[in-house]
This record gives C-alpha cells, sequence and structure tokens, in this order.
C-alpha cells in the first residue's frame, strides 16, 4: 500500500549573525510502496528528494558571502520471492543516488559538485532446520563524483600552495558473501 510522509523541513534564520550561518532551509519528500503480488512475492520500491539551501558570511581580507543549494535524490526497487516454501528465499535490491551542490560566493558560481551511486545486491536464503539456514549474497556498487577542489588539481597547479594530486573518488566494487545463520 503506498505510503506518502508530509515534508519534513525546517527554516533556520540568523539575520543577525555578521560570521558564519545566516540562514538554512532544508525540504526532505519521500514515498515508498509496497505491494504482495502473492504468497510468495512482494515488491517495494521507495523515493526520496532532499533538498537544503543555507547562506553564509565571513571575512578574512574583505567581507564575503555564500550560497549554497544541495539537492539529493534517492530512489529503489526490491524484489523477494519463496523459491521453495519455507526453505528458499530469494532476492534483488537495487538503489541509485544523485546528489548535486551549487556553491556561489559573492556573485561568482563554482562548477556543481556531483556524485552518482548504483548499487545492486542478489541474495539467497536456504533454510536447512527451523534454526539453521545458509544465506548468499552478491553485492556491486559503482560510485563516481566530480570535485572541482579536487579535479585536475595537480601537486604544482596553484603557486605558494602543495597540494596531494588528490582526484575525486570513483570506484566499481563487486563483493561476495557466503554466511551460516544459527537462531537460539
Amino acid at each position: 500500500m503506498p505510503a506518502c510522509r508530509r515534508p519534513k523541513g525546517f527554516d533556520d534564520d540568523y539575520e543577525n549573525s555578521d560570521l558564519g550561518l545566516t540562514d538554512s532551509r532544508e525540504l526532505n519528500l519521500s514515498a515508498d510502496a509496497s505491494l504482495i503480488l502473492n504468497e510468495k512475492a512482494s515488491i517495494s520500491l521507495f523515493l526520496n528528494r532532499e533538498n537544503i539551501e543555507s547562506s553564509q558570511k565571513g571575512f578574512s581580507i574583505a567581507e564575503w558571502s555564500a550560497d549554497n543549494d544541495d539537492t539529493v535524490t534517492t530512489a529503489g526497487i526490491g524484489v523477494k520471492y519463496q523459491a521453495i516454501e519455507d526453505k528458499l528465499d530469494i532476492g534483488a535490491d537495487y538503489m541509485h543516488a544523485r546528489s548535486r551542490g551549487e556553491i556561489k560566493v559573492a556573485g561568482s558560481d563554482f562548477p556543481d559538485l556531483e556524485t552518482e551511486r548504483d548499487t545492486l545486491k542478489l541474495y539467497a536464503t536456504y533454510r536447512i532446520k527451523d534454526d539453521i539456514s545458509l544465506h548468499a549474497a552478491y553485492w556491486y556498487e559503482h560510485y563516481d563524483s566530480d570535485d572541482w577542489y579536487l579535479d585536475g588539481v595537480e601537486p604544482d597547479t596553484i603557486s605558494n600552495v602543495l597540494s596531494l594530486g588528490e582526484e575525486s573518488p570513483s570506484y566499481n566494487v563487486n563483493a561476495l558473501g557466503l554466511s551460516v545463520r544459527y537462531t537460539f
């Protein structure tokens, strides 16, 4: 049965602050649904979107201000099936997440900060007895990010600054898990 949650959020205002966070707003919208197809199979879905906006002030040589706008969207689906009654359950879960961060300092736009993550999990549980079961799982994850603060900045790119030449994280991971579960 579908479930929609009321938007959650906050609105903080620090208008008298001359330094640091001056205001912040957050809105979070979520929806999820589960569907039982029959006695053996079910599907679940979810979607979440979060938006965070904030402003801040500071000073060093000159006074400055910055505005941040971060958006995160996450969606997923899960499927579970009882292949052999009271013996074997199999399933799959997939999730996709994407985020974008926009930064403006004193009217200048920086390039957006971006991340993307995809996760797939396949699993099976076989019950040998009521208290003993075997569990197997395969997990794949892809992660990619773009960060102007790191990307393309070599150890000698900026004069008088020695950086480490670090790059934004990007990876693919495959994992396999096997376990025996004993319930007492």
